[in-house]
């Protein structure tokens, strides 16, 4: 039995609701689901993790190759691979201080089912904040748009070749669209999270009646 269909048998209990129901198969339904969720964001967080690492250390790498170029190098070359690697850290820095903000939170929780539905809250709020918002969204996204962006341009500025539209353009607008796609995941997977998220303060509500 998921968090969905336990939540349902509690919402069709209008004359006396939560009494009948089992409160250690909901904790342990919350406990499950919170799991599942948790799996993938260690996913995502390792995958931007190392995602930044890359863009890091090609910028690095570039940045290390301007230098000893022979040929002169403007203050515009220094300044893409530059914003670049701030984009990089940037993106992993975000996820590691949402992460630590909602281990933070997730202190004051005890053992309870009230506590275990405020924990679950608490990580739904965290999930939210990265995908609900347009603000979070680009906050999210267009780091690792911008460092991609400028890895591309400082590795085309240091080959010293002329830009061609029909070539060169191509991937600037892949990466274009690639980044308004995610985004539209990102929305879309909100969609589903923002009504749980309210299922489960409502059933809060009902516990503090209690």
């Amino acid at each position: 039995m998921n968090l969905d269909e336990v939540m349902d048998a509690w919402r069709s209990q209008d004359q006396a609701p939560f009494y009948g129901m089992d409160e250690s198969r909901l904790q342990q339904t919350l406990r499950e689901e919170k799991a599942r969720r948790r799996r993938g964001l260690v996913i995502e967080a390792r995958i931007t993790y190392g995602v930044a690492a890359l863009m890091f250390a090609g910028l690095a790498l570039v940045f290390a190759l301007m230098l000893y170029d022979d040929d002169p190098r403007t203050w515009w070359d220094f300044l893409i691979v530059t914003l670049g690697v701030a984009a990089a850290v940037f993106a992993a820095a975000n996820v590691y201080i949402g992460r630590r903000r909602l281990a933070l939170r997730e202190r004051h929780f005890g053992a309870s089912l009230h506590h275990e539905l405020g924990r679950h809250v608490a990580l739904l709020d965290y999930e939210l904040s990265r995908t609900w918002r347009m603000s979070a969204i680009t906050r999210t996204m267009l780091p690792f748009y911008l460092c991609s962006l400028a890895l591309y341009l400082s590795i085309w500025r240091l080959n010293n070749e002329p830009f061609k539209w029909g070539i060169d353009g191509f991937p600037l607008l892949g990466m274009s669209g690639a980044m308004w796609y995610g985004a539209w995941i990102a929305r879309h997977a909100a969609q589903d999270v923002l009504p749980r998220k309210r299922r489960l303060e409502e059933l809060l509500e009902k516990l503090d009646a209690r």
